[in-house]
């Protein structure tokens, strides 16, 4: 794949989430410090320790929530770690099912792209709907023709491996951003064989319970 893609990788998140911010906004988010800018009131819907395990009482932002058809929530989070990186925070990919919380992925903002969303223990259906909501923000910034430019060329043009992801492609689909019949252009031999790696991602959920909290955080276990 192109190196420049890692480059791209993290400000089209970035952008994504920014824009997610100011709709996916619930009833009990308090602004304190930028006004521009709302920030959850803590613990939210969590437990006080693991809400203070996770994000150390640092500033946090509701970028997505969703619930599946079991009962389970997902949730997309952003923890500030300082002021002057207002833009680049921590995003947590977090379940709740149960009564017990998951960590399924934390993004530390490197410049590998996150690993597919299904990958992280995501439903099919959830994926979908989380990528449709980001694309959704890029329909209402530039339209969707010029939203259809941009995928088909970050496809076909600069190989851009996030887009290869089948909730992506499906997300696209159903906004009409690609049509339905779409079919992803071959690939070089050395392309597909990272894309088929990337798309074998293995994420291992963290459960952050009693025994967990007070410790050090925990890191994702990432086998490629």
């Amino acid at each position: 794949m192109a190196p420049y893609y890692h480059k791209m990788a993290k400000p089209f998140w970035v952008l994504y989430y920014w824009l997610t911010v100011f709709v996916f906004l619930v009833p009990d988010l308090e602004a304190v410090g930028n006004k521009s800018v709302e920030y959850l009131k803590a613990p939210y819907e969590f437990d006080p320790k693991i809400w203070r395990y996770l994000f150390d009482d640092k500033p946090v932002i509701l970028l997505q929530k969703h619930k599946s058809k079991n009962g389970s929530l997902y949730y997309i989070l952003e923890k500030i770690e300082t002021s002057d990186q207002a833009h680049m925070g921590t995003t947590y990919y977090i379940q709740s099912v149960h009564g017990k919380v998951y960590l399924l992925y934390e993004d530390r903002n490197t410049e590998s792209p996150i690993p597919p969303l299904t990958n992280m223990g995501i439903p099919w259906d959830i994926a979908v709907e989380i990528e449709k909501v980001n694309l959704m923000h890029k329909i209402n910034s530039i339209g969707i023709k010029n939203t259809s430019k941009w995928v088909v060329e970050s496809i076909t043009k600069h190989r851009n491996i996030y887009f290869y992801t089948p909730e992506f492609i499906e997300a696209a689909k159903r906004l009409k951003i690609l049509p339905k019949n779409y079919k992803l252009p071959p690939l070089l031999p050395k392309d597909e064989a990272e894309l088929e790696k990337y798309l074998s991602t293995k994420i291992t959920p963290i459960l952050i319970d009693a025994q967990l909290v007070g410790e050090s955080a925990p890191t994702n276990s990432l086998n490629r």
